[in-house]
């Protein structure tokens, strides 16, 4: 496959999260290239071989975004990829406004934008991330707290869960690093260190973390706390932080960091699923405290690699984080059940999963003629009324006459004695209601729609003119190709 990643951030744990996957399906044999704005993402791309193009963007959506999209136009006309996979919100609405389903589409949110604000401008982000469903043809979601959430709200999508991925291999490599050598290298003393990593950002809950580790202090004065990463708020952070609080920022030896600390804290106030840094943490051995978010439960808590406690509550955080400085049996011994457990996160598992979204994606797109011989063709066949009259019994003549169809069908309107005859065929069946008035009509196509995107054929086969009043536009709708049987001249 030829597969163009887009993404705006570069650093956080999206960016990580594609550098692994770009870099893994470039292992395995694919041309893989990565558009994204120079950082630390391209730093990692070039050190694994990862062909890069340079896709300026911005976080938020400004007056650049006419240029963001020009350039993005080019790169696709440059890479001509097989499919796209559009990475974080900015890549999901710059790439699906160009590409508008025309290539096969993939949209990883890695958060969904609209926890990132309030008001009006979350109501819009969700408005639009339903509207642009049309136009992907799978979401992936690292977890299934993110996919829920989506759908509750009435997102329809192809959806697929992949958590985030490690390599295991890396950590492996760390695994001879002791705490005191780390410390050493780093110029941290003897005194115990809890050690964050993330971006300095609104909804990682530093400044929780903050008001927390006052309290932690009181009790533990020798402590250190270690904020590893950049943002916006750093300003902020250093002007209202102790002594006792470090600012690493950036680092390339994350794995490190944390062989160095104690205990290792996460205080997101939301997260999509599965935190990667907490994951990090947990494959070097360390005791893990998060909060309760996303689907940190079913992952520190099943363990017993740490604690899990409240969102942007300071006293239980500051609680969890004494309790583990001040007893070292407890935090080495759910230090030791996180490193098994996050064995089974390898990237590898992860890769092999999204290959096959890919593969299925291109299996559904891809154009009859370029199939392999034998490959059943998906048809959906809309019948115009539920009786048995020569229209359908041309049509169950033709689906009767070859094996090379995988057929489901609609009925506009009662069932009636034709769905009896489809389904003793085996043939799945739906009816939708429906009417002569043009209003109704239209209603009709735009239940019809929300069917084509579930079922996704490779073509419809409208049987009669009411059937094709109606599934012409639905078919354009749904991006999907539209067969007219027209047996009269109504």
């Amino acid at each position: 496959m030829r597969v163009l990643h887009v993404i705006q951030p570069t650093d956080g744990g999206s960016a990580l999260a594609t550098a692994t996957l770009a870099t893994a399906q470039a292992r395995a044999g694919h041309d893989v290239v990565v558009a994204c704005p120079d950082g630390e993402l391209v730093r990692r791309l070039e050190s694994a071989g990862v062909a890069r193009l340079p896709w300026q963007a911005v976080r938020e959506p400004t007056t650049s975004l006419l240029r963001e999209w020009r350039r993005l136009r080019a790169l696709v006309r440059e890479v001509r990829p097989d499919v796209a996979v559009l990475h974080a919100t900015k890549a999901g609405l710059v790439g699906r406004v160009l590409l508008r389903g025309r290539i096969p589409t993939v949209y990883q949110p890695h958060g969904w934008g609209f926890r990132q604000c309030r008001g009006l401008k979350a109501r819009a982000v969700v408005a639009w991330e339903r509207f642009a469903c049309r136009w992907t043809d799978a979401t992936v979601c690292v977890g299934a707290t993110e996919r829920d959430e989506a759908i509750a709200l009435g997102f329809r999508a192809d959806w697929h869960v992949v958590a985030n991925g490690l390599d295991l291999a890396a950590f492996r490599d760390l695994a001879g690093l002791d705490r005191a050598t780390a410390r050493a290298h780093l110029g941290l003393g003897r005194g115990p260190v809890v050690t964050c990593v993330a971006r300095l950002a609104d909804l990682k809950g530093h400044e929780t973390l903050l008001d927390a580790w006052d309290r932690v202090v009181t009790k533990v004065p020798a402590a250190t706390l270690v904020l590893v990463g950049d943002g916006p708020l750093r300003q902020a952070l250093e002007a209202r932080a102790p002594a006792s609080v470090w600012f690493a920022g950036e680092v390339d030896d994350v794995g490190t960091w944390l062989r160095a600390c104690d205990v290792a804290v996460q205080p997101s106030l939301t997260e999509a699923g599965v935190s990667l840094a907490a994951l990090e943490a947990m494959a070097c051995g360390r005791s893990v405290v998060v909060t309760d978010v996303g689907d940190h439960r079913a992952l520190v808590d099943m363990n017993g690699a740490g604690a899990v406690v409240p969102a942007a509550e300071p006293g239980p955080l500051a609680a969890a984080l004494v309790d583990r400085l001040a007893d070292g049996v407890l935090a080495a011994a759910e230090g030791a059940a996180g490193s098994r457990a996050a064995t089974q996160f390898g990237s590898e598992a992860r890769v092999a999963t999204f290959d096959t979204i890919l593969r299925d994606v291109l299996g559904r797109r891809r154009p009859w003629s370029e199939r392999a011989f034998g490959d059943a063709l998906h048809v959906t066949v809309v019948f115009t009324a539920g009786v048995l009259g020569g229209a359908e019994r041309w049509a169950l003549t033709l689906l009767d006459a070859t094996d090379r169809l995988d057929v489901s069908a609609v009925v506009l309107g009662p069932g009636g004695p034709l769905q009896e005859e489809l389904t003793r065929r085996g043939i799945e069946v739906e009816t939708v209601a429906t009417g002569t008035t043009p209003l109704a009509l239209a209603r009709t196509a735009q239940r019809l729609v929300r069917v084509l995107r579930r079922r996704r054929p490779d073509v419809v086969l409208a049987n009669g003119s009411k059937a094709a009043v109606c599934a012409v536009g639905a078919g354009l709708a749904a991006r999907t190709r539209v067969v007219w049987a027209r047996h009269d001249f109504a």
